[in-house]
């Protein structure tokens, strides 16, 4: 198989700060990398991050901005995706999300028996714990 796994995931957010405490604090992402009023790195795992942009500013080192514009310009909608937990962390994440305001669906036991969670980031984008 050629594909890995995923390297970056990338999501458009409208509060940069808003966000770095979403991810930062409430899910305990570790911040790579930042660069205020413009984009913020997300370390997941060993070789795995997860970039949050505000909108209009993507850039590139090796891309000009009409080419960004053609590529990435119609990226700014809303996505899901699912981060992968040790199961004990879902019920504790949950209890965070929930102190911290956010409307959480779960924990609830998939047909393997692994717990799920469920809720809305900031923007709205839909974002899974997984325990595993």
């Amino acid at each position: 198989m050629a594909i890995k796994g995923f390297a970056e995931i990338a999501i458009v957010v409208s509060d940069l700060e808003k966000a770095k405490a979403f991810y930062g604090d409430l899910l305990e992402i570790p911040v790579a990398a930042y660069q205020p009023g413009q984009h913020i790195t997300l370390k997941l795992g060993d070789n795995q991050y997860m970039g949050l942009w505000l909108p209009g500013k993507r850039h590139s080192n090796y891309l000009t901005s009409e080419e960004i514009q053609t590529y990435a310009g119609k990226c700014d909608g809303r996505f899901h995706f699912v981060f992968e937990v040790d199961s004990p962390d879902v019920d504790r994440l949950c209890r965070k999300l929930v102190e911290a305001g956010v409307k959480v669906y779960g924990p609830v036991l998939h047909a393997d028996g692994a717990p799920h969670t469920y809720f809305n980031d900031p923007d709205q984008h839909a974002v899974e714990l997984w325990g595993r």
